[in-house]
């Protein structure tokens, strides 16, 4: 809590020691006054004080006094300025008093407390001389506040706002919990019994429901809460208690944020959590408390001050008796915004089913209006477990899980493979190459610049029938040799300055908190091989799922990127980078991905759909420390639809090396668009 401080001394003499006779000068008092209650040190000020105050408050109460108040008012700032009261000159000054006209402003988060009054400096005889004591009174602490007062704070919580996707459906909500708990007054000897019965209904341990009960504050009549369990779903459980209510086991129905979709979208969601003990620190003043909920991942913690609302609250002051004497100020709480976002919960739910026990991530959207319709990531929790509370047990398995669970992966980047090969083409077109242009490649479909590569080979893929493809034909067979020698054709810093206008390097605009896309390391795109291997998607390229599919809709916006949108309240339909190529290249990069589908030798003709003008790119991202050994693969595959429905989906799956590679990923994206036939 800081305090401010505000001194105003009209003083007529010279220097703040006395005008005769040594005689002290109050200003000096008043001037320590001042700096040791902006120091709150209150174990200084009391000392200060005349001998009437002594007798009427100890030097303990004196101090917790002001501690407890600012502590239960959370206050945030004091100022207090002292003015000393001139005595008119017809009139004679009292000997030995003095005093000073104060203002005492303290604010709160609900607002701001005013006190204006007179304090009384004594000039007193003390055993080393004259000295000047403050006849202090506790207006100097509160308004209205008296000896033997106190001060209650009450708080009047703001319903949290709820989150609906595009339809109306339900993602995050507040609902009710199923709180079970025990009566000890009602067991009547039949404790063992009872708390065995439970951990058997409850699947909990007999010793976790004894640490329960035997807490301190336990009295016979209380009710103690052992878990909380979601409500919906629990009916027959609740039966049951009902049956045992009488004899100590019992529930009751308590407020609860709930999310119906669960794990399927847990880290579009995130949870609302307790507020953590280093947020608490940074959060007071915004009037969180120990007991406070707060958004602890995805759009609750991204949101969390749109969604929480405004806390209002009532400080009053109350006699001893606890009868409230006066109410200092008063405020209305404001509710949470309600928050419609542009995903469909049934895209949601489909996307998560094809990902179901795989590590990787799905994003699907309208290419045309920019709106995000699914955000998916796996491995992933069921946010609900945390409102209910989740075991320490299960908290560590989540944690050390290797899939890193709680992380979102459409928020990080990876290495993209095959699927920036449009990228790469589109950057060397604008850069004069000519698409009907033949690149002959190995027939060994091995090939390197020279012998300065070393053991560095590029490969592609055998069984391919071409050793000299066109852009179109190379697309098809995504010819990793091709596009090598493409970029290697196109320049280092053509290729640069191309993916930098694509957006690599900056950082996309988004709800949710996305990596930044980047191509290179420091030394940049410097040596051959580290070019030729960006030019297919390996090398140190690195790219977040959302920008990627963004790139993609260049193809369809003749040129121009779309800004992705979340929230139904934002514009859509506006571009994130307008004619990041040229209405041509467009055009002629669309259709080798438009073959990349519909021709019977593409790698992503698994995909095609009859109803649908599908285009789209396979890409499967490699990782090993060298090209004679075996390693991990990650599939990709993104697809748009060109016309009705407006739709394009991205999926990424990690360690797909058995699983038949980018194919597998693009039979999985086929289930996701054929939702939307």
């Amino acid at each position: 809590m800081k305090i401010c401080r505000l001194f105003v001394l009209m003083i007529i003499s010279i220097g703040l020691v006395g005008c005769s006779n040594d005689t002290p000068n109050p200003d000096v008092l008043a001037e320590q006054f001042l700096e040791d209650y902006e120091s709150r040190n209150y174990e200084a000020i009391y000392p200060m004080l005349t001998e009437g105050v002594h007798t009427q408050i100890s030097k303990e109460d004196f101090i917790s006094w002001y501690e407890e108040t600012d502590e239960t008012i959370q206050a945030l700032n004091r100022m207090l300025s002292l003015e000393k009261e001139e005595v008119p000159e017809e009139e004679e000054a009292p000997e030995g008093e003095q005093y000073y006209l104060y203002s005492l402003e303290v604010e709160t988060n609900i607002g701001l407390l005013t006190n204006e009054g007179r304090v009384k400096f004594e000039l007193v005889e003390m055993e080393e001389g004259q000295e000047w004591k403050i006849d202090w009174t506790p207006g100097l602490l509160l308004p209205q506040m008296d000896y033997g007062d106190g001060v209650q704070y009450t708080p009047i919580n703001p319903i949290r706002g709820e989150i609906y996707d595009r339809n109306g459906k339900e993602l995050a909500v507040n609902g009710k919990l199923l709180q079970v708990a025990m009566v000890l007054g009602r067991m009547e000897g039949k404790e063992e019994e009872m708390i065995k019965k439970a951990a058997e209904l409850l699947d909990l341990s007999e010793e976790f429901i004894e640490e329960k009960l035997n807490q301190s504050w336990v009295q016979p009549d209380h009710l103690v809460p052992i878990v909380e369990l979601v409500y919906d779903g629990n009916e027959e459980l609740m039966d049951m208690l009902q049956e045992t209510s009488t004899e100590g086991l019992t529930f009751q129905t308590i407020p609860g944020r709930q999310y119906p979709l669960g794990a399927a979208a847990a880290h579009l969601t995130g949870y609302l959590g307790n507020i953590q003990a280093d947020q608490l620190e940074e959060l007071k003043e915004e009037g969180y408390t120990e007991s406070s909920k707060i958004g602890r991942a995805g759009l609750e913690a991204l949101f969390e001050s749109e969604l929480r609302g405004q806390l209002g609250g009532k400080i009053s002051i109350v006699a001893e008796d606890g009868t409230e004497k006066d109410v200092l100020v008063e405020k209305e709480a404001v509710d949470g915004e309600q928050m419609t976002l542009s995903i469909d919960a049934d895209i949601q739910k489909m996307a998560y089913d094809q990902l179901k026990d795989e590590h990787g991530t799905n994003v699907t959207m309208n290419p045309v209006t920019g709106e995000v319709l699914a955000l998916v990531s796996m491995p992933t929790y069921n946010p609900n477990d945390f409102i209910v509370g989740i075991s320490t047990e299960q908290f560590n398995e989540l944690n050390n899980h290797p899939g890193k669970p709680f992380i979102a992966k459409f928020n990080q980047s990876f290495t993209p493979g095959s699927t920036i090969k449009p990228i790469t083409a589109a950057i060397a077109l604008e850069n004069g190459w000519d698409p009907n242009a033949k690149i002959d490649v190995p027939e060994n479909d091995r090939w390197q610049k020279d012998d300065s590569w070393g053991n560095h080979f590029i490969t592609r893929v055998s069984g391919i029938p071409l050793t000299s493809l066109n852009l179109r034909e190379a697309m098809v067979y995504s010819d990793n040799i091709y596009f090598a020698k493409l970029a290697l054709e196109t320049g280092e810093a053509d290729i640069a300055s191309g993916l930098e206008a694509f957006g690599f390097g900056e950082k996309l605009d988004f709800s949710t908190n996305l990596a930044t896309s980047t191509y290179a390391n420091e030394n940049g795109l410097n040596r051959d091989a580290l070019l030729a291997d960006t030019g297919y998607g390996q090398g140190e390229l690195l790219v977040n799922p959302l920008h990627l599919a963004v790139m993609f809709t260049t193809f369809l916006h003749e040129g121009s990127m779309i800004q992705p949108t979340l929230v139904a309240s934002e514009q859509t339909g506006s571009f994130w980078k307008e004619q990041v190529i040229s209405t041509e290249t467009a055009n002629t990069v669309k259709q080798t991905i438009f073959d990349a589908v519909q021709n019977q030798h593409a790698t992503g003709h698994v995909a095609n759909i009859s109803t649908m003008n599908l285009a789209g790119k396979t890409g499967t991202a490699e990782h090993k420390s060298s090209q004679e050994e075996e390693g991990p693969e990650t599939g990709w595959f993104i697809a748009l639809n060109d016309g009705e429905p407006e739709v394009l989906s991205l999926m990424m799956i990690e360690n797909v090396e058995n699983k038949g590679g980018s194919r597998y990923v693009a039979e999985k994206v086929k289930q996701v668009l054929e939702a939307f036939n």
